[in-house]
């Protein structure tokens, strides 16, 4: 069984499965109740080939033999037959192995440094599926913040009129900066698992508001606070979601 689109022969089928494939991404993106990426996660585990070669395919195999012996010397039978692989690609089996280490160390099973720096080499081998994999929990923490935000009945677009006297407003009290650098911080890499979607936003917003020159700022500009709530929310909360769209097209393009 083919576990990889690479595998596929016949360039009409390839075609036809990955236009398939991206028609099941925009769905799912678009969709408003995704909540989590799994299917395209493992879809994405399953498309990614990272070539061993005959050596490091060995050397997989000798490291998954001590996997399962340090399993079955801890009592962990049914851990240790999740290393009997199958039609698992070698990306696959390095994930899985991956997984056995942390579910060992989650057990409180001693795994010595030898052993972690033995696999350390392979590990690199799935670094851009690694990478990858955070950058979809990345976009469905956004998701999950823009469908939040929407439940809040707040119109889905702002207009670039509405938006120039946001622009406006925050400009006139000096945090056009400040803004714009914790829009781009939100979708740094480094910071995916720090941010949190159910105040990233308002917290911002606040910050705003803070300022001793935000109401003088509105009435310069003949906005409203709720006005201004709401354009700034949504406008902000779209360009983050193209952001963290962007960049997972970005590392698709590297991982695969």
């Amino acid at each position: 069984m083919a576990t990889s689109t690479e595998d596929i022969c016949d360039p009409e089928i390839r075609n036809i499965l990955e236009e398939t494939i991206r028609t099941i991404e925009e769905g799912l993106v678009n969709n408003r109740d995704f909540t989590e990426s799994r299917v395209l996660r493992n879809a994405a585990v399953n498309r990614f080939e990272c070539k061993l070669t005959t050596n490091e395919k060995v050397k997989l195999n000798n490291f998954t033999g001590k996997i399962k012996k340090l399993c079955l010397a801890n009592g962990l039978e049914t851990l240790a037959e999740s290393t009997d692989f199958s039609q698992e690609s070698d990306a696959q089996k390095i994930m899985k192995v991956s997984d056995i280490i942390s579910q060992l160390n989650g057990a409180g099973v001693d795994i010595s440094q030898d052993l972690v720096k033995e696999f350390e080499p392979l590990d690199e081998k799935i670094k851009p599926l690694r990478d990858l994999d955070k950058h979809y929990k990345h976009v469905t923490k956004t998701l999950n913040m823009l469908h939040r935000i929407a439940q809040k009945g707040y119109k889905s677009m702002v207009t670039p009129a509405q938006e120039r006297k946001v622009q406006a407003v925050v400009a006139k009290i000096n945090m056009t900066k400040t803004v714009n650098d914790a829009l781009t911080a939100y979708n740094n890499k480094d910071n995916f698992d720090k941010n949190e979607e159910h105040t990233y936003l308002e917290n911002l917003l606040e910050q705003v508001k803070q300022s001793p020159d935000f109401k003088k700022a509105l009435h310069d500009n003949m906005m409203s606070e709720a006005e201004f709530n709401e354009r700034f929310t949504v406008g902000n909360v779209y360009y983050m979601m193209e952001a963290a769209k962007k960049g997972l097209d970005g590392q698709k393009g590297t991982a695969f």
